[in-house]
């Protein structure tokens, strides 16, 4: 059964124990989904508040500026907990994971269109591409995805594809390949190609390479995002959800 901890987090596990495990990715301390806490139960409010403290060291120690936390997959929170995290400005989010069979997607690539995978020579190409989106959090930010980026290139199980469209870098995503799946993450189109199939295009390269190595192919999406219609429309099917609460402090607020 294919579940949340198929997608790859780009982090390690610090620590573990019968309540909850954090994940860090010390080169990345922007980056929310490296750096949390994940439950394995639905706590009390009490028990939540034990939990978030230990957290919060866990965010002093790593030097981050945000503290994550997320459920037990398909599982919601309590509603004492949910009046603590409103009284305490937690943003809450849901993220819906897709799964697709590759030969049954439904949407075509554009012929117009090149997607090819990015080594040395476009690498920077990549890198300026993506700083278009990365810019909108905080240049802070789309620095350290420089580094970000820099870090998985190296990884034999990871592969950035750009997709090129009159010979214009258009769009770009990240492929991660496990032991049964393939996963589709940070799907981007320019804004100057967007509605102009850059990103079925993307993907539908990920699906012949997931039908040459026999996997699924698998992605996480913002349930308040408008692309999980799109997705349903593709031919991806939602297996299940993710409840996450955040929340963001400034370095002085440590």
């Amino acid at each position: 059964m294919t579940t949340f901890h198929h997608l790859c987090n780009y982090s390690s596990l610090l620590e573990e124990n019968d309540f909850f495990r954090l994940y860090v990715n010390s080169q990345s301390p922007l980056r929310y989904d490296s750096n949390y806490c994940e439950l394995l139960y639905t706590p009390t409010q009490k028990e939540f508040k034990l939990i978030e403290d230990i957290v919060w060291n866990f965010a002093l120690e790593q030097k981050l500026t945000h503290i994550k936390i997320v459920w037990p997959e398909n599982q919601g929170i309590l509603s004492d907990t949910l009046t603590h995290l409103d009284e305490e400005r937690y943003k809450l989010e849901k993220l819906e994971l897709y799964t697709i069979d590759p030969s049954l997607f439904i949407a075509k690539a554009d012929p117009a269109i090149t997607v090819r995978s990015v080594d040395k020579s476009s690498f920077r190409s990549f890198i300026e591409l993506n700083r278009i989106e990365d810019s909108l959090v905080s240049e802070r930010f789309a620095n350290m995805k420089q580094l970000f980026y820099q870090q998985i290139i190296q990884k034999p199980h990871i592969t950035l594809l750009m997709a090129e469209k009159e010979g214009t870098p258009a769009g770009s995503c990240i492929m991660i390949d496990g032991d049964s799946t393939v996963e589709i993450d940070d799907l981007f189109t320019a804004p100057t190609h967007r509605k102009s199939g850059v990103a079925r295009t993307l993907q539908s390269w990920v699906m012949a390479h997931a039908v040459h190595s026999g996997k699924e192919v698998i992605l996480a999406a913002d349930a308040e995002d408008t692309h999980p219609l799109m997705y349903q429309k593709q031919g991806y099917r939602p297996v299940s959800f993710r409840i996450g609460a955040l929340k963001t402090f400034e370095e002085d607020d440590h």
